[in-house]
């Protein structure tokens, strides 16, 4: 039983950095079509990546060189769930699909945005 709850606790942490960008993004008035498969399955990234385009004055590299240093803190959001696990004394073996998901879910998704087109009027966000 408790190692069901703990799976729910799981998903529902994942959920919730996926969901809460996701509704975020629907409800704002920006209608992007640049990066709809992007958009869709790395909600968070693509919040971060109108945060970066802003911040940076839609410079391609700099844009590039943060979302590298977001790759290196994307782990951080692993030991989210690891810190859950350990708190409520549950072994990690009987969470590994869901840990490797995330763990691996976070990397792809800061590489995903690392690579963008050159920035010009036709890209920059609306």
């Amino acid at each position: 039983m408790k190692t069901e709850i703990m799976s729910i606790l799981l998903y529902l942490y994942f959920g919730c950095l996926w969901l809460i960008p996701f509704v975020f993004i629907s409800r704002s008035q920006n209608h992007d079509v640049r990066f709809v498969v992007r958009k869709l399955l790395f909600p968070l990234q693509y919040l971060l990546q109108m945060i970066f385009e802003r911040a940076t004055g839609n410079s391609r590299t700099a844009t590039r060189l943060l979302h590298i240093f977001v790759l290196f803190f994307s782990e951080f959001f692993l030991m989210g769930a690891l810190i859950l696990l350990g708190f409520f004394s549950e072994p990690f073996r009987n969470h590994t699909p869901m840990l490797l998901f995330i763990a691996y879910y976070f990397p792809l998704a800061a590489l995903s945005f690392c690579f963008q087109p050159h920035t010009d009027k036709s890209y920059r966000t609306k």
